[in-house]
């Protein structure tokens, strides 16, 4: 049970820091853009 339980854990912060990573880069492009119109 306990080994399963730090595989989702794992597995959640990775997804987490992916998450975190993809949104970041979404936020840089947006930025970018509005300063290209601008």
């Amino acid at each position: 049970m306990e080994i399963v339980n730090k595989t989702s854990l794992t597995w959640y912060i990775t997804k987490l820091v992916t998450l975190y990573f993809f949104i970041k880069f979404i936020i840089k492009f947006f930025l970018y853009f509005i300063e290209a119109c601008y």
